[in-house]
């Protein structure tokens, strides 16, 4: 049916990092098998996760390391410096443009503005990008950038899908800035996923 790629704090909640984001039902969806999708971590949110260890609580980092990072599938971040800095270019753009926004939802209201993504959100939007994947995550400001190449953000604590309005997804077609950088990311396929919604 598809493809899912959970970003590090899907796996911080799911490890009880917040008692206010609850991800269960969204860990229950992934963890079936007959759901029809595969579901993914990047190696790159492996690595922040390692890095953010020592400041984990014991209990956390427990039951991270011991009982959900070992049970997930990984996908190799296959970009390099050049698509990160493009990318993290775009969203810059389009910020200044367009001020996208997040949409309300249960636990956040509406407003806060879309921002560029840090150095390993940049790698974990390309990976989900060259594997044609659904980004999961909570940080939805930090990958709205994301929904420029036609592809979905699931939040999976207010259990909904972001998507771009069929009007601003036309506006963005026609901003000439805005498909010479989408082009120039998708210059660098990996398989046959095509970058673009069509």
């Amino acid at each position: 049916m598809g493809t899912l790629l959970l970003d590090t704090n899907v796996l911080r909640y799911r490890a009880g990092a917040s008692a206010q984001c609850d991800v269960s039902a969204c860990w229950d969806f992934v963890s079936d098998p007959h759901n029809g999708y595969d579901v993914y971590v990047s190696d790159e949110t492996l690595r922040e996760l390692k890095v953010q260890r020592y400041v984990l609580r014991p209990d956390e980092a427990h039951l991270l390391f011991e009982q959900v990072v070992p049970h997930l599938d990984t996908l190799s971040f296959a970009g390099d410096l050049e698509r990160e800095h493009l990318v993290r270019e775009l969203a810059s753009y389009v910020k200044r443009t367009y001020r996208l926004q997040v949409p309300a939802s249960a636990h956040q209201t509406a407003g806060k503005e879309m921002q560029y993504p840090s150095v390993s959100d940049a790698r974990i939007l390309l990976t989900a990008l060259d594997a044609g994947a659904t980004l999961v995550t909570k940080n939805v400001k930090d990958f709205l950038v994301y929904l420029l190449f036609g592809y979905v953000i699931w939040d999976p604590v207010d259990n909904y899908s972001i998507v771009l309005t069929q009007d601003l997804w036309d506006e963005l077609q026609e901003d000439e800035g805005v498909q010479d950088l989408v082009e120039r990311i998708c210059e660098y396929p990996v398989g046959t996923l095509s970058c673009k919604k069509t």
